[in-house]
């Protein structure tokens, strides 16, 4: 799960197969970090469960349509190229 903020990247990353997750802060231009430890409940495990196989498939099948591109010689395509197609990957589901 990641979210973007001005100035401010935060981010939940799995530590351990204990189930410890971590949200941790990076400010932007800084070199400080903030982590806080979280313990999801059940249904919180499966819902973060489901959230990260979700991204990990739609980066997997981006990073698949661009590394084709790459081997036909074609031109990468641009952000709202590949948000286009997340829209109609979408409708299609």
């Amino acid at each position: 799960m990641s979210s973007v903020r001005q100035n401010n990247t935060t981010f939940l990353t799995k530590i351990s197969e204990v189930n410890q997750f971590y949200i941790v802060t990076i400010k932007k231009y800084m070199l400080k970090a903030h982590c806080y430890r979280v313990h999801p409940s059940t249904v919180q495990q499966r819902i973060l469960r489901m959230q990260f196989g979700a991204v990990r498939f739609v980066y997997n099948y981006f990073l698949a349509e661009q590394q084709d591109r790459y081997e036909k010689k074609e031109p990468y395509l641009s952000f709202l190229d590949l948000c286009l197609k997340l829209v109609a990957l979408k409708d299609r589901a």
